[in-house]
């Protein structure tokens, strides 16, 4: 079934998993079945302001939403709970209200953060929430209002998202092995860092599984998808500057470990992020690669990216 004249509407254009959305969408990717795609950041359409956002769905007539856009900014949550709550709980809950009145599936990026980090195994969708920062919270509402409806929803909670563009581990790490000669970097807080490029086409398969059955959907439905595996982020780190030094770039000496009570931060983070993937495999053939296999890709791209601006500007 082909949708003629009919688009979907991708929030958070400029987020990691936003960017992944266009270039998979744009370079044929994927296999969904709409005439249009229309991609809003928040130049288009302020998140805070309800009102806005339910006129604009209104007149866009989307036959599909995917909600790519989150206020991620952790430790800044903790200052601005009330842009938080906006962004990641009511806009949510807004956009999953339009689609169970339209009756259009809906895909939900949500995360690990809904977990306190405390269960000494991989948490699974039936665990219960218990989240320990604000983002956390506004997150784990956002969840919640969306379970509240009765639309063709599909929720994905995803871990350590980081991808070629954007403000993350991967680019942290590059600057600041070059700056400096020792880093230390904590080593009890476990999870699967994750590709955004990895999620995006993962929601892409997902999509037209959602519109096939979306009549029979009487709820909501939750799945963790996270990369397969798990580490630490002194083992990303190693990993990161591992690739590095293939390339040339400069690396620090010594890397070392510190725990989490060594390096405080305004919001608290949960130790053990890892997520049980096994349910998303089984219900829509969901299985994301090793952390290491796709955090390498994208580090080594990245890495050829920065030296071919170097060759160009030379």
């Amino acid at each position: 079934m082909t949708n003629h004249g009919q688009k979907i509407i991708v929030f958070g254009k400029n987020g990691q998993v936003g960017q992944e959305l266009q270039r998979a969408i744009l370079s044929g990717k994927n296999n969904h079945t709409y005439d249009e795609c229309l991609f809003l950041g928040r130049d288009d359409i302020d998140l805070t302001n309800s009102e806005a956002l339910s006129t604009r769905l209104l007149q866009e007539s989307p036959a599909a939403i995917i909600n790519a856009a989150a206020y991620t900014a952790v430790d800044k949550a903790e200052t601005e709970p009330e842009i938080a709550m906006a962004v990641n709980a009511k806009a949510p809950e807004i956009m999953a209200l339009y689609a169970q009145e339209q009756k259009i599936p809906f895909i939900h990026i949500s995360t690990d953060y809904v977990f306190n980090g405390t269960k000494t195994s991989s948490y699974t969708e039936n665990d219960p929430i218990a989240p320990i920062n604000i983002y956390g919270k506004s997150k784990a509402e956002g969840e919640t209002a969306i379970m509240a409806t009765h639309a063709p929803a599909v929720i994905l909670r995803t871990s350590w998202v980081y991808a070629q563009k954007g403000n993350n581990f991967i680019h942290t790490m590059l600057r600041l092995g070059q700056e400096r000669e020792t880093l230390n970097i904590v080593s009890d807080q476990i999870g699967a860092p994750t590709n955004a490029a990895d999620i995006a086409l993962a929601i892409l398969h997902i999509l037209p599984q959602i519109q096939h059955k979306q009549d029979s959907m009487i709820q909501p439905e939750l799945y963790h998808m996270s990369a397969n595996g798990y580490g630490s982020w002194h083992e990303f780190a190693q990993l990161i500057f591992s690739e590095a030094e293939k390339h040339g770039i400069k690396v620090p000496l010594n890397v070392g470990e510190i725990p989490s009570s060594a390096y405080p931060t305004p919001a608290t983070r949960p130790l053990n992020s890892r997520l049980d993937c096994t349910l998303i495999e089984k219900e829509y053939g969901v299985s994301l690669p090793h952390w290491k296999d796709s955090a390498i890709k994208c580090i080594t791209t990245i890495l050829e990216n920065q030296n071919q601006e170097k060759v160009i500007s030379a």
